[in-house]
């Protein structure tokens, strides 16, 4: 999503999509999703068009069966399918690696062999919406789709199939039953999300990563002061890349009329890490709200605090091996349960300490500490193996001697980069400041956009060189590995 073909198809598809009679909006978006999806692997379009074709026979068996055992024997049916192929996909070497480390602990001649198995690109997206639609289906919540082709461009729309949001089918599928027309309004915010993530991704993100690869893939051989700048700017690594690529899909899709959500609300500005979780990938946290903590806290409702804290457990668990089949991912969801089960528990002499202190300031330092906290976890997050992240930690505070990090930290930023670095740190700073006043309820972009013409005009283009001039040509996002 980030080179000039893609520009040129997103173009040529959005005028099309106008252009032509309504009643080849939706069979443009179909074929334009599997040509998207195509051009990056054939077996991977194959894939997800079965996939999306046995969930769309699965809904209408389901609306079929009017027996109460029979829909819920077949939903279980989906269910186990849909699992059983994501963790088929995703997880099966890592379970064989595991049996296999026992094997070796026990002086076992033979190993288990790993499996030639590929990750089907967008899987665990569109799987998970895949289950959230067929469990609204099997409540009646919400009514089948009688649609093939509505529903395979749910699945498959190929502004959000890289890398989601995760759609809720109560969402996105009534917009799809929609006949669109071009809206001045649609365009504006859609060019104007388009250019945000590009820029975020090119003139922040990819200038960012340089540190922090450069740091995860040679671990072992830094310590101290590298280390603790690596710790303070891998949350904005991540950040401005994910967030920089949710805006170009937001943005794609806003051009064809559709809203998708938003995965980011300031998160830099949550006061502790449960609000943090509210601000942060919110297409995924909302989706394990509805679908896991919310089903298990009701089944768990007579455990009294108990239950939300199993709850809790379960479902970012759950989060943490959803990134993929590592134990360092593990580890991640478990802190988190960690700090949220401290936030419920404590929250009442929190609350009576706070009291006691300046709000301003109790507000500050819950920043900070929520962020801090936010760093420490992406430890697990980048780092491959739990050794890797041991040594992050345990050196985060050594070596720290003025000359040695000198050295250390001239081998770190690349010379050919120094300078890129530093102005990418300069509208990092900027970018949090607009962040700021948003969060005090000032409409920045809102005044920006009431300026004259002949400033907002030369704003873009200045954005745009800047941004090509900062490009290292990386063309994909941290996300798409999940």
């Amino acid at each position: 999503m980030i080179s000039l073909g893609y520009i040129i198809f997103l173009a040529v598809i959005t005028l099309l999509y106008y252009i032509l009679p309504d009643r080849f909006q939706r069979p443009l978006l179909l074929v334009a999703s599997l040509a998207f999806i195509g051009s990056l692997s054939v077996p991977f379009l194959l894939f997800a068009v079965v996939f999306s074709t046995i969930n769309y026979l699965f809904g209408i068996w389901m609306n079929a069966l009017k027996t109460a055992p029979r829909k819920k024997g077949l939903y279980i049916t989906s269910l186990f399918i849909n699992i059983g192929v994501l963790i088929f996909f995703k997880y099966s070497n890592f379970f064989v690696e595991n049996i296999n480390f026992v094997l070796r602990s026990f002086a076992a001649r033979e190993t288990i062999p790993l499996l030639s198995v590929l990750l089907p690109l967008g899987i665990s997206y569109y799987t998970f919406q895949c289950l959230g639609y067929m469990y609204r289906v099997y409540k009646g919540i919400e009514e089948y789709e009688k649609r093939f082709d509505v529903f395979v461009i749910y699945n498959l729309f190929f502004p959000k199939f890289i890398s989601g949001p995760i759609e809720k089918s109560n969402s996105f599928l009534p917009q799809l039953h929609q006949k669109k027309q071009w809206n001045n309004e649609d365009m504006s915010a859609g060019l104007h999300l388009l250019l945000f993530g590009f820029f975020k991704k090119l003139a922040i993100a990819d200038t960012l990563g340089l540190i922090i690869n450069q740091v995860y893939g040679n671990v072992f051989e830094y310590t101290g002061l590298t280390l603790i700048v690596t710790y303070l700017l891998q949350p904005f690594y991540i950040y401005f890349d994910f967030s920089g690529y949710t805006d170009i899909a937001l943005g794609s899709a806003r051009l064809l009329g559709f809203k998708l959500t938003d995965n980011f609300n300031r998160p830099f500005f949550s006061e502790n890490v449960s609000t943090f979780w509210r601000r942060w990938h919110i297409s995924l946290t909302a989706w394990c709200n509805e679908f896991i903590f919310m089903i298990v806290l009701y089944k768990r409702r007579k455990w009294k605090n108990w239950g939300p804290a199993y709850a809790v457990f379960l479902t970012f668990f759950i989060i943490g091996i959803w990134h993929g089949p590592r134990w360092n991912f593990i580890i991640l969801g478990i802190i988190q349960v960690l700090a949220i089960n401290y936030e419920f528990f404590t929250r009442r002499n929190r609350i009576k300490l706070a009291k006691k202190l300046p709000a301003g300031l109790v507000l500050r330092i819950s920043r900070i500490i929520t962020f801090l906290f936010f760093c420490f976890s992406l430890i697990f997050f980048y780092a491959e193996t739990y050794a890797q992240s041991s040594h992050f930690v345990g050196n985060l505070f050594a070596s720290l001697d003025m000359e040695l990090l000198k050295s250390d930290f001239r081998d770190l930023i690349v010379v050919q980069y120094r300078k890129d670095f530093f102005l990418a740190l300069i509208i990092l700073v900027i970018w949090m400041i607009f962040e700021s006043f948003q969060e005090r309820k000032v409409d920045i972009f809102g005044w920006f956009q009431k300026l004259s013409i002949w400033i907002r005009w030369p704003a873009y283009y200045f954005l745009i060189i800047l941004m090509l001039w900062l490009a290292k040509g990386e063309n994909t996002f941290v996300y798409q590995q999940f």
